[in-house]
Parts: C-alpha cells; structure tokens; sequence
C-alpha cells in the first residue's frame, strides 16, 4: 500500500506532551531545570558576587534613610491626631492609619523597586552582559516598574488584610506571592503592561507547577539559611536566587542562555 502522507512542518506537537503555553511562548522544557539554576545562579555570584554585595549594601543604606524619613514624617501626623497622647488618635483614627498605610507601601514600592534593579543585573547576566555597579541604579522603562511596583504593593496590602487569620492567611499570601513572582520578569524581559505581566506570570507558572513550586520552596530554605546567619548570609543568597530565578524564567519560556 502506499505510505502515508507526512505531515507539513510545523504540524507535530511539542516534545513531552506539554501544551504549548498561553502567550506564544514555546513548550516548557520536559527536565527539571531546578538543580540547573541554582548552579548557574551560584556560578554567577562566583565571578560576580563584589559587584552583588557592594550594590546590596549601598541600597540598605539608601532604603534606611528613605524609610526612617517616611516614617518620621508621618509619625509626626499620626502624633498630631493623638494630642492627648492616651493611644487613641482623634478622628476615628485617621491620622494613624493614613500614616501606616502610607509608611506600608512606601516599604513595599522600595522593595520592589530594588528587587527591579537587581533582577535586570541578574537578567543581563543570562543574556552574556556583564553585572556593572551602575546597572544597579539605573531604571529603564522606569514608568512600568513604578506602575508594577505599585500594583504588587497593592497585592500585598490587600492579602495582608486576611493574613491574621491562623494558616489560612498564611496560606493565601504565600500563594499568591508564589503566583505572581514572575511578574517583574515580565515587565523588565518583555516590556508587559503590569497587568499582562501578573497575567503571564500566572500562565507561566500553573504551566509548570511542580517545577516552579519546588524550586520556591528550594529557593526559600536558601533565603532562610542566610537569614539565619544574622542577616549576612542574605548577601550571598538573595544574588543567587535572583540569578537562579532569571535563568528559571527564561528556561521555561524556552530561550536560549549565556553560559
């Protein structure tokens, strides 16, 4: 009998029976890429762990003068709305809360914004260019990062709102930090609106679940392991991870990666 007609280019499906994921992206890797990262991430700090440490030190110093003028000012109202200085402020409260909301997003839109500057560093470093000290503090597409920034501020305050409750809370907020932790990569990488980067951030991820569940609990003992060690070890494990989270993100989207 005659043999059968082969298909046109193009017409077979992906390697190992994934999906191709939502956004164009190609099919995730069929390895796990976790043991991967972490090496690369660790490889990475080898050669340029100086320029990781001495970035980290000058932007605890500028996020410590930031946060304690914040903090004094609005201290200052919350001070004014309490004249009788008995623990309850006049008008209901307002003056407290309007101070401790904005002293919360103040430390969150920082860290964020410093958790930007890091992973374009450690994004470079994927693509073959090198990590310089001034990559540290300068912002492109500075708009979209403030406005992602903001956006996952907001995320966190209102998941702290039910973060008391005993397990539960705990159990959503860490949930939906491990949904949305890809967001940035998103908007650094690809230029998303913040928005499409928390939507892709997502697709990313339930599309590889086991993997990138695994690797935020590795990657986790390893920021509480150099916390553990008064805070210094924070030094070497947070370049790691983030260099590690880099290489994961675009190993999962299929890119190719500098050695």
């Amino acid at each position: 009998p005659p043999a059968p007609p082969v298909p046109p280019a193009g017409a077979y499906p992906p390697p190992g029976g994934y999906p191709p994921p939502a956004g164009g992206y190609p099919a995730p890797s069929p390895t796990t890429p976790i043991g991967e990262a972490l090496s690369y991430g660790w490889g990475k700090f080898t050669t340029n762990g100086g320029v990781f440490i001495a970035a980290s030190l000058i932007w605890v110093a500028i996020a410590a003068v930031a946060l304690f003028l914040v903090s004094l000012v609005f201290g200052g109202f919350a001070g004014l709305a309490d004249p009788d200085g008995d623990g309850v402020p006049s008008g209901m409260g307002l003056g407290f809360s309007f101070g401790y909301l904005i002293i919360t997003t103040a430390f969150w839109l920082l860290a964020y914004l410093v958790q930007a500057a890091f992973i374009r560093v450690s994004l470079n470093l994927t693509y073959g260019r090198p990590a310089r000290l001034g990559d540290f503090f300068s912002f492109e597409n500075s708009g979209l990062v403030v406005l992602a920034a903001l956006l996952l501020a907001a995320i966190n305050l209102v998941v702290g709102l039910v973060a008391w409750i005993p397990v539960i809370g705990w159990l959503v907020s860490v949930a939906v930090n491990f949904l949305v932790v890809f967001t940035l990569w998103f908007v650094i990488d690809k230029q998303l609106q913040p928005v499409d980067a928390v939507r892709s951030s997502i697709q990313l991820i339930t599309a590889n679940l086991s993997t990138t569940i695994l690797f935020y609990l590795v990657g986790g003992l390893i920021l509480v392991a150099g916390a553990v060690l008064c805070g210094i070890g924070l030094l070497v494990a947070l370049p790691v991870v983030l260099v590690a989270t880099s290489y994961l993100y675009r190993r999962l989207l299929g890119e190719p990666i500098a050695p």
